[in-house]
C-alpha cells in the first residue's frame, strides 16, 4: 500500500482516511551545519524512519517540514531559520489541515531540538481546537537508552548517533575523509556561544564522535526504528480504544 500522501489521489485518500487509516506521521527537521553529514540531516532522518515505519503502526505520511528553527548554528554556511511564531503558526496550520481532512492522531517526528518548543505549544492548541490527538517524537531522546547499548556512549549534534542514522540511510553522505575535529566543540553549562564554538557538538570530551562503521550503523538504524515502534504502537492502540 502507497503511504506517502503525496503519491495518492484525493479519492484513494477520501477511501483510506479515517476509515482504514486514522494516523499521520509529520516529519519535521531544518536546514543547518552537520559538520561533516548533510545541512539536512534533521529532515532527512525523520523522514526516512516515517516512511519505514508507517506500515508498522498503521499511518499514511504527510509531506516533511524541511524548514526549523536555528539557532547557535545560523552562521555558518547553508543553515537557514524561520522566525519562532511563524513557525509555531506553521505547524499549528498543518495538524489542524490534517486533522480536518479526518486524522484522529498524529506523530509529529522531529528531528531537531530548536523546533520541540514551538510544536509543543501547536500541539495543545490544536487539540483544543478540534480534538487531535498528537505525539511529538525527538527521535534522539527517546532513543538513548539505544544509543548507549549500541554505542556505549551518547553523542550530540553532528556525533556519532546522527551520523549512524545518515549513514545507514545513504553511506555516501558519511564520508570520514570529511571529518575534522577542529569543528567539534564541547558544550559547556554556564556558557553560551554565539555562534557556537564548532558544528559537531558534544557534551563530553572524545565522547560521541562520529563513527564510520555502516554494519554497526545499520544495526543501529533497526534498533532505532524498533524502539520507536515499540513505544508508538501501545500509545495509539490505547487511544484508538478509547474513541471507540
Amino acid at each position: 500500500m502507497e503511504r506517502l500522501i503525496e503519491r495518492l489521489n484525493h479519492k484513494e485518500f477520501k477511501k483510506l482516511v479515517p476509515s482504514e487509516i486514522e494516523t499521520v506521521i509529520l516529519p519535521v527537521g531544518t536546514i543547518e551545519a552537520h559538520g561533516p553529514i548533510p545541512l539536512g540531516t534533521d529532515s532527512i532522518i525523520p523522514t526516512n524512519l516515517a516512511a519505514e515505519i508507517a506500515e508498522k503502526i498503521n499511518a499514511l505520511v504527510a509531506p516533511a517540514v524541511n524548514y526549523g528553527v536555528t539557532h547557535s548554528l545560523l552562521p555558518y554556511p547553508g543553515s537557514l531559520t524561520i522566525n519562532e511564531d511563524t513557525y509555531q503558526a506553521y505547524i499549528q496550520d498543518i495538524l489542524l489541515s490534517l486533522a480536518r481532512n479526518g486524522f484522529c492522531s498524529a506523530v509529529i517526528l522531529n528531528g531537531h531540538g530548536g523546533n520541540t518548543r514551538y510544536i509543543r505549544n501547536a500541539q495543545i492548541e490544536v487539540w483544543k481546537a478540534t480534538g487531535l490527538r498528537s505525539i511529538l517524537i525527538d527521535w534522539w531522546d527517546l532513543v538513548t537508552d539505544v544509543t548507549e547499548k549500541v554505542y556505549g556512549v551518547l553523542g550530540g549534534h553532528a556525533g556519532v548517533e546522527e551520523t549512524a542514522m545518515i549513514m545507514a540511510i545513504d553511506k555516501s553522505l558519511a564520508d570520514p575523509k570529511l571529518f575534522d575535529k577542529d569543528e567539534v566543540y564541547v558544550i559547556r553549562n554556564g556558557a553560551y556561544l554565539y555562534p557556537n564554538g564548532g558544528t559537531i557538538l558534544l557534551s563530553k570530551e572524545n565522547e560521541g564522535l562520529p563513527e564510520y562503521n555502516y554494519d554497526e550503523a545499520k544495526v543501529y538504524w533497526d534498533k532505532v526504528k524498533e524502539e520507536i515502534v515499540n513505544f508508538l504502537a501501545p500509545v495509539l492502540n490505547k487511544w484508538r480504544k478509547q474513541s471507540e
